[in-house]
């Protein structure tokens, strides 16, 4: 929901989130997560938000489809870090 400008453009973002299931963090994502910005956050700069997006995808073994590959292939395999377009 980062980066919307107003209400209306955020009103629409949900809309679009709703016809996809969401996948909610387990204990696990979140000791991953640390685990990669405590060994990325300063000689990479890696943040904690990267690390939570991608534990799930390197947990479920599914790609993450980002126009921030930059970040993400600091973390993740390629094969799971998609630019979209």
């Amino acid at each position: 929901m980062v980066g919307n400008a107003n209400k209306q453009a955020e009103k629409e973002s949900l809309k679009l989130l709703d016809s996809f299931a969401m996948i909610h963090l387990i204990a696990e994502d979140q000791d991953w997560a640390m685990r990669q910005m405590l060994a990325y956050h300063f000689s990479k700069g890696v943040g904690i938000l990267d690390c939570f997006n991608a534990s799930v995808c390197f947990r479920l073994n599914i790609p993450i489809f980002t126009d921030n590959i930059k970040d993400y292939l600091k973390i993740l395999p390629p094969n799971l870090v998609v630019k979209p377009y």
